[in-house]
């Protein structure tokens, strides 16, 4: 006999109310949704999966006690460019949708707040405010030596280490039919004091994301939300907090005085003592006014030639898919959900769910996490 749960229906209201499906249509999917939203009925695990799998949300989130609304806050996203909430792709939504619920079950299961989310401005000193996030990650100016050739794993694990969630992923939800695609967003964050979570398109190139991801990090200092698709090469005159957020930025991946002192390096060579991309060290080094306007310029343009080259003869590769999985979970937001399931507050499939894999990875995943 299949067993049957203990949902609140005021819960599971909230979320049928909030569902981008008819209510009709639902319930000819779901022919027992009245008597569960009534009370009448608790429904087991898998009439529950099935209501949770129509109405799209986690299955976990319609056993909790109390509901959480998500659509304020998609709301809140900056903009950068010409990306508006209006013009996102599909892929880009829908990702967004499930990093969002992926922070709701973070925000029930954390007790304390971080208090450093909030903490700076625009009007803070750039290099003051680049060594106060060195000091909390326990980075020093010289960092390149102690991340080797794992620049990205090198500061995932320091931000992880703040209470930070860093989520990775190329496709859509395990969909390799839903590409995600770097020209429209390289990231984007989700602000919480208590679940602050960054995600990376993992389609960008390694130093692409790596740029990405203290850029993110600079702007949950800040208290923002928001989406990333273009960094650091533009104009950004336009925009004092992306003008701040990417000096912070520079200055914790190549911080000026170290950089001078590497004079007669060319730009290829300083990239790669930098760990950095030749266009990031480009812009650097005009911020810094080592080159001119018009170097710059050229510089740039050569370097955009060059990566079309490179990306049209580049041939896409799946990978392990382990291996990619292990990869893109965020390691501290799977031990979360591993010890809810220890403390009896979700079920194995309720984990698998959240996680979005399949009981033989999770299995592996356990090990070796």
């Amino acid at each position: 006999m299949a067993k049957v749960l203990n949902v609140n229906p005021n819960v599971l209201q909230f979320y049928v109310d909030h569902a981008e499906i008819p209510f009709e249509l639902l319930k000819s999917k779901c022919p027992h949704i009245d008597t569960f939203l009534s009370g009448e009925k608790q429904p087991t695990f898998k009439q529950l999966s099935e209501v949770a799998k129509k109405i799209n949300v986690p299955t976990g989130l319609l056993l909790l006690q109390t509901p959480i609304n998500v659509e304020n806050k998609r709301l809140e996203f900056r903009t950068i460019g010409s990306i508006e909430m209006g013009k996102m792709s599909e892929n880009l939504r829908d990702t967004i949708t499930d990093m969002e619920k992926k922070q709701d079950f973070l925000r029930e299961m954390v007790e304390s707040e971080l208090s450093f989310i909030g903490s700076i401005s625009i009007r803070d000193d750039i290099e003051d405010t680049a060594n106060q996030l060195r000091k909390l990650m326990g980075i020093p100016i010289v960092w390149q030596p102690l991340a080797e050739n794992k620049a990205f794993k090198f500061f995932r694990s320091k931000i992880n280490n703040l209470g930070i969630y860093v989520f990775l992923d190329g496709i859509v939800r395990q969909n390799t039919k839903r590409p995600l695609d770097a020209r429209e967003f390289r990231g984007f964050t989700l602000m919480d004091k208590k679940a602050p979570l960054i995600f990376i398109n993992s389609t960008d190139s390694e130093t692409g994301r790596l740029f990405t991801l203290v850029h993110e990090l600079v702007h949950l200092f800040l208290g923002n939300s928001g989406i990333v698709n273009k960094i650091y090469l533009d104009d950004y005159s336009f925009s004092p907090l992306e003008a701040f957020t990417n000096k912070v930025t520079a200055e914790i991946l190549v911080p000026k005085k170290e950089l001078l002192s590497f004079s007669g390096q060319s730009i290829t060579e300083l990239a790669k003592i930098f760990k950095v991309s030749e266009y990031v060290i480009t812009r650097r080094l005009f911020d810094c006014e080592q080159i001119s306007i018009d170097d710059y310029q050229k510089y740039t343009s050569d370097l955009d030639e060059a990566f079309k080259e490179i990306k049209s003869s580049k041939k896409a590769s799946g990978g392990n898919y382990y291996s990619n999985t292990k990869f893109k979970i965020d390691t501290s937001f799977f031990h979360t959900v591993k010890n809810a399931i220890y403390s009896d507050k979700i079920t194995y499939t309720q984990a698998f769910d959240i996680l979005g894999v399949k009981r033989g990875v999770y299995k592996r995943l356990e090990a070796e996490m």
